[in-house]
């Protein structure tokens, strides 16, 4: 088929997309292309796919390739509960003592959870650590978790030591994490796939600011066999918006990833604006972080 065929949406299998999932377009021509984020990234940068959640590192490595749909992330500002290092011994040595020396395993599914370990032990835990990464987890003395993984980890552990990302980004910066941005290849714009971009947007911006969590908390607890009331903690700690505090986190995130050689510098974030009462479609605008 030729570059205008019916857009094809990308979308994260994990239950922490679920309060978003039922604003995904029916049938009306669109595709929906389930994967892990580090396979959706590969999909938009190859144009396999026109818009997806991507994580946040793959957008500050690839800015100038992408706009990012305003007003919609994956985003915790505290324990997360869903992005976890889980070992046996503990990978921290105590304020003021002795740096822990360990290998971590990071899992091939994450982008951003993997840079972020590696800007928080280069830069919060520098006194605590000297983690070593490996692709073998069999070697390590931890392992970097995502998404459902990790969630089940948290609720029934196999392991006796957990650090929580979220948690740990909090305390070193205060401010809240995106772990994953709404983004369109910028092509996207101007061909005719912009006119159901902005559906998309629209439907999803509207989601944001009112997820459904009670039935993502359900369903959540049917496809993992997990406790509601846990899902339901869980759901609650996850933002869907990608405000002026969002995005101030996400620009000390992509300015730690350039500190550690993760990603280029990058000034601004690029969006797309829809303007809900009109038909002009969208505008792009490029405002910077707050």
């Amino acid at each position: 088929m030729g570059p205008h065929r019916a857009r094809r949406i990308g979308w994260i299998g994990y239950v922490n997309t679920l309060p978003l999932t039922r604003a995904l377009p029916g049938d009306d021509g669109a595709v929906i292309v389930d994967g892990v984020p580090t396979a959706l990234n590969a999909m938009l940068a190859a144009g396999e796919i026109d818009v997806a959640p991507i994580s946040s590192i793959e957008y500050g490595r690839h800015a100038d390739d992408y706009v990012v749909l305003a007003g919609i992330s994956i985003s915790t500002h505290g324990p997360v509960r869903s992005v976890l290092v889980a070992s046996d011994r503990p990978l921290l040595g105590l304020p003021g003592g002795e740096p822990v020396s360990a290998s971590v395993f990071l899992t091939p599914a994450s982008a951003t959870s993997a840079v972020l370990l590696k800007a928080l032990a280069a830069t919060a835990w520098i006194d605590r650590c000297r983690l070593a990464f490996v692709d073998e987890p069999d070697r390590a003395d931890g392992r970097l978790m995502i998404g459902d993984e990790a969630l089940r980890e948290h609720i029934v552990p196999r392991f006796s030591h957990h650090i929580d990302l979220g948690e740990a980004w909090r305390d070193h910066t205060g401010l809240p994490l995106v772990f994953a941005l709404m983004c369109a290849r910028r092509e996207v714009l101007s061909d005719s796939r912009r006119e159901r971009l902005v559906t998309v947007h629209r439907s999803l911006a509207r989601a944001a600011r009112e997820p459904d969590r009670g039935w993502a908390s359900r369903e959540a607890s049917r496809r993992l066999a997990l406790p509601e009331e846990e899902l339901t903690r869980y759901m609650a700690g996850l933002s869907y918006e990608l405000t002026p505090l969002h995005r101030r986190g996400l620009m000390r995130f992509l300015e730690m990833a350039w500190l550690v050689g993760e990603a280029p510098s990058v000034n601004r974030i690029r969006t797309v604006e829809t303007e809900p009462d009109t038909t002009n479609g969208t505008r792009e605008g490029s405002p910077g972080a707050s």
